[in-house]
């Protein structure tokens, strides 16, 4: 059901006492609807644009779910399922595969409004990295946190042999993550 200004409406069961109403682009103006066939929905909007939506079950997480703030800057999952997301005041928050609790974390005294989480990596032994605003950080599989360099950095990349390519302001680097030292610097310089 698409509405004026309220969003639309998956119903399901309708035909039974076990009605289940989920909302969907909430204070959207929903014009149209049209499920593919490969089950997707498209939902044309007034003033917002097309929408495509993958699967009916979307799930939505914020503050009131647990997470250490809305404004979320990064996300990734590793290995062992569980979800990662970086804010913007310097905290991160992760999901348990197995649960629906966020758990927080922050890096020493990092947690600010000029912090940013840019990213996050893991390495082989399924330990953090985070690129912040604030530098270089890194979180065992005990929580413990070590910060590698205070260059404000943007992105990771895990390469194999304990390399992890790491995308800074000024150039790009490699960090040996089981030593921590630069080991090379691309010729890139912006």
């Amino acid at each position: 059901i698409g509405t004026w200004g309220g969003g639309a409406y998956l119903c399901t069961n309708y035909q039974t006492p076990q009605l289940k109403v989920q909302p969907l682009l909430l204070r959207k103006t929903i014009t149209a609807i049209l499920k593919d066939r490969e089950c997707n929905y498209w939902f044309c909007t007034l003033d917002d644009g097309v929408f495509l939506l993958s699967h009916p079950n979307v799930l939505t997480f914020t503050t009131d779910n647990g997470l250490p703030s809305n404004n979320i800057y990064s996300v990734t999952g590793n290995r062992n399922g569980n979800i990662w997301a970086g804010t913007g005041r310097g905290s991160v928050a992760r999901l348990s595969a197995k649960g629906n609790q966020w758990d927080s974390f922050t890096p020493g005294n990092s947690a600010n409004a000029f912090n940013r989480i840019n990213d996050i990596a893991f390495d082989q032994n399924n330990n953090a990295w985070f690129a912040t605003d604030g530098g270089l950080y890194f979180m065992n599989r005990q929580t413990d946190w070590f910060v590698v360099n205070l260059t404000p950095t943007t992105s990771l990349a895990y390469a194999q042999n304990n390399l992890l390519w790491v995308g800074k302001y000024q150039y790009p680097s490699q960090i040996n993550t089981k030593t921590g030292s630069e080991t090379t610097i691309l010729p890139i310089r912006q």
